[in-house]
């Protein structure tokens, strides 16, 4: 148990409340899984950022010390060997999510702005990665200097490549600012009143639009305003006693009450910090600062409850309350969070606040607002002359490579595509209470439309779509990463034209697709608390039933929800191979299965490495009305992961090669545990996981079969695909 500051001698009921938050706050994990050929042992673990079992580089030795590991690999080495690069960085060169030399491990719980740290992993990927900056005169080593790194540092550049391509590198990292949600606001500020929401709203959707609207903004006070609580009259100037008997907070107003538990909720939160780090803030600093001014009622009414109290605030009383937006609408459950600051955001009233802060900050010339410039003054006038420079060349194509995707990646589980399975029960699980299934959706108020991704450029709106409307001029494409899937981008500029963005998915790190299971689980916290109230049981636990089959379809309710997104597969590794002709310019994602690239198959043939690959390329042609994409015929891969296959499927995986080609099994699944998998015997026709278009030859069960696969125009855009088959001759 946490050691914590005591407010009072009873704290059996705030230790509900405290143990609560714990459960909601993610503590920070590696990314990769540690293996004995790919461990790294710090030379100077003294000079490392400790966290709970692990490190985190900061020092030169540290980082050249996570280079040497990494780039020992014999995959890497033989890819630098048949390929040459072109580098830029994201994020995890330096530290995971970062903004200038600010990390954010600790999501405000701790200063993490180290400009020290930020030259250390700068001068490291400068001395290990093949990069044509930070050299000397000659270009035969590294002249690594200050004026090299931060805060001097350009690594975006623009490299021409004949008359069909120009390719220009960008860096989203070094020079931008900070989140527009800050991760250590308190859920239940308000941040924008009635008077001016009702401005922005009306402004956007047209005249009475908030009015219409209005039930769902949040409902807030004035925490200095003199108020009664638990039916109790205030007397004269003085605040009303709440009654708090025989609880830590007898003898509290209601504004001291609601202060004491912030104040522990704080210091829950803050104990979480690994040693050696120092809190931003004090629990009592944080409680006095947030108990300030409007608050959310809603919020106020969780926290109160949550404690073990009556709510403060009856139904009748928020009903006539003003209503504006707090941190809480955003999304935001927690002082110091990701969720609802850089990650999974309402979405709607995130575009408004954006709004409403970029133009006080343009009209305040700086000293308002938040500035939104992804880029800063240099890169912005680099990109467009390098884009114009193109364009005056006559150049066929101009790819902008972004480090982190451009379109906006959005989920709406209020708007589901049709067909789409949909969360509907759970089960409830506690000490003195039975297993119960119970039902259950997505709660009302987390129904709405989610950013998924704030921390990339869809989190800074006015300047992406600024950049969106520039690259539409000069035609540009964008590949861009960091997301982790597969995605394909059309994003709509002002002038009506589309710009294109290819996401290319990761090697081998974590899939996309786990991110939306953490989400889940901050639901499940945020439903627990319902259901102890109602059963009386503290310990009780909320789990949703057929999460995994909801996750496997949660691709299809994105592409449906998200305005400018194509194609998205969030649960695969792979890259993409881009063509650049004079006339079109093709990208091919190449795609393995999460299970497939734990397979070493470095030692097998290319021809068998390559059937475990499916790949789905799309053609950009461009014409005076803009760019069009179109999808071209896939191959898709001949393998799926043996522990998904059903009893009765068939499957078809590469074999053995042979001189006269590839030779496949088929094989069919008889049980699920044992011994599965049976030769399936020659058969009219077999169910496979995709198919190749090209003549091919199967071997099954000693039989010659002669197949020609093909997939039918009806089966285009399906996942299973058809062949027949039939006996050699």
């Amino acid at each position: 148990m946490i050691s914590r500051p005591s407010i009072g001698p009873h704290s059996l009921k705030l230790s509900l409340l405290l143990e609560k938050w714990e459960d909601q706050v993610p503590r920070q994990l590696p990314f990769q899984t540690v293996t004995d050929n790919r461990a790294v042992v710090f030379d100077r673990p003294e000079e490392a950022i400790r966290f709970d079992g692990f490190y985190a580089a900061r020092s030169l030795s540290n980082y050249r010390d996570l280079y040497r590991v990494y780039r020992s690999d014999p995959v890497l080495i033989r890819a630098h060997e048949l390929f040459p690069w072109v580098v830029i960085w994201d994020d995890h060169e330096f530290s995971d999510d970062h903004y200038g030399s600010v990390a954010t491990y600790f999501d405000d719980r701790a200063d993490e702005e180290d400009v020290a740290r930020k030259r250390n992993a700068e001068r490291a990927w400068m001395e290990y990665i093949p990069a044509d900056i930070g050299l000397n005169e000659a270009g035969t080593g590294p002249a690594l200097g200050d004026e090299h790194l931060y805060p001097h540092t350009r690594i975006y550049r623009s490299l021409n490549f004949g008359r069909n391509l120009d390719l220009i590198l960008t860096d989203n990292r070094t020079h931008r600012p900070d989140h527009i949600l800050e991760e250590d606001a308190f859920p239940g500020t308000i941040v924008i009143d009635e008077f001016l929401a009702k401005q922005l709203v009306n402004l956007a959707v047209g005249p009475g639009g908030f009015d219409q609207l209005r039930g769902l903004f949040d409902p807030y006070f004035d925490v200095a305003a003199e108020r009664s609580y638990f039916g109790q009259p205030a007397s004269g100037s003085q605040l009303p006693q709440p009654v708090f008997a025989d609880t830590p907070l007898e003898g509290l107003n209601f504004r001291q009450a609601l202060t004491a538990i912030v104040s522990q909720q704080t210091a829950a939160e803050l104990a979480l910090l690994p040693e050696g780090q120092a809190p931003a803030v004090t629990p009592q600093a944080y409680a006095d600062s947030a108990v300030q001014g409007n608050l959310s009622a809603s919020w106020v009414n969780n926290l109160f409850t949550a404690a073990g109290f009556p709510a403060p605030f009856a139904a009748d009383q928020l009903a006539e309350m003003k209503r504006g937006i707090s941190y809480y609408l955003f999304g935001k459950a927690q002082n110091f969070t990701d969720l609802g600051s850089r990650y999974q955001v309402v979405n709607s009233l995130f575009q408004i606040y954006a709004g409403y802060q970029y133009q006080a900050y343009q009209f305040s010339k700086g000293e308002l607002g938040r500035d939104q410039a992804f880029y800063d003054q240099s890169q912005q006038g680099f990109l467009q002359e390098a884009l114009e420079i193109s364009r005056q060349a006559g150049n066929a194509w101009r790819v902008v490579a972004s480090s982190s995707p451009y379109t906006p990646i959005l989920l709406n589980l209020s708007d589901a595509p049709e067909g789409a399975k949909q969360l509907a029960t759970g089960t409830i699980k506690g000490e003195r209470t039975p297993d119960r299934v119970v039902p259950q959706g997505i709660p009302e108020s987390l129904a709405a439309e989610v950013l998924v991704n704030a921390d990339e450029l869809s989190g800074f709106p006015t300047a992406r779509q600024g950049m969106i409307d520039s690259f539409a001029e000069f035609d540009a494409v964008i590949v861009s990463g960091d997301i982790h899937a597969s995605m394909l981008g059309e994003n709509l500029a002002e002038n009506g034209k589309r710009v294109i963005d290819f996401t290319v998915p990761s090697t081998s790190s974590s899939a996309f697709r786990n991110e939306f299971s953490r989400g889940l689980g901050v639901i499940e916290n945020l439903t627990a608390p319902g259901y102890r109230a109602a059963f009386n049981d503290p310990s009780i636990q909320f789990e949703f039933n057929g999460k995994e089959e909801f996750l496997e379809q949660i691709d299809r309710w994105i592409v449906y929800n998200s305005r400018d997104l194509s194609y998205l597969n969030s649960y695969v590794h792979g890259y993409l191979v881009m063509v650049a002709d004079a006339d079109s310019l093709t990208g091919e994602f190449r795609e393995i299965d999460v299970a497939n690239v734990k397979i070493d198959r470095i030692y097998g043939s290319r021809a068998g490495l390559d059937a475990v690959f499916s790949r789905r390329p799309y053609t950009v042609t461009k014409s005076d009305e803009g760019l069009t994409v179109t999808p071209q015929p896939m191959t898709l891969a001949l393998s799926k992961r043996f522990d998904q296959i059903k009893v009765g499927e068939r499957i078809v995986i590469p074999w053995l090669a042979t001189v006269e080609g590839m030779a496949y099994q088929v094989l069919y699944a008889t049980e699920l545990e044992g011994m599965p998998w049976t030769p399936l015997p020659i058969t009219d026709y077999i169910a496979v996981d995709g198919a190749l278009l090209q003549e091919g030859r199967i071997r099954g069960n000693g039989n010659g079969v002669s197949v020609v696969f093909r997939i039918p125009e009806a089966l285009a855009d399906s996942e299973t695909a058809f062949f027949r088959g039939a006996p050699v001759p």
